[in-house]
């Protein structure tokens, strides 16, 4: 999975490559997660049935990963500000169900 910087004028950075093993299904949603004020990074996993959290160090790369268990074969992710505390909340669509 790659990053791409906007450059603020039409053109992007070059790459930041972000290494793991899971095979990443989607980009999925970028939003405040621990209320630093940088955009971090949700994606889900379909092999290994995870989502990923990555947070933003603020200057192009992101911290170590933080792995969440979503059940079987997750295909996408949303975030949305409605459960109550004002925080970014996640909510993960999964393709095969689980019992």
């Amino acid at each position: 999975m790659s990053v791409l910087l906007n450059n603020g004028n039409g053109t992007f950075a070059p790459k930041v490559d972000l290494r793991h093993r899971e095979r990443t299904q989607r980009v999925s949603q970028w939003a405040d997660f621990n209320g630093d004020g940088k955009l971090d990074l949700a994606v889900v996993n379909d092999l290994s049935d995870t989502l990923n959290v990555l947070l933003n160090n603020g200057n192009g790369t992101f911290a170590a990963k933080t792995d969440y268990s979503v059940g079987e074969a997750p295909l996408s992710v949303i975030q949305e500000i409605s459960m109550g505390n004002g925080k970014a909340d996640l909510a993960v669509v999964n393709t095969k169900a689980t019992p």
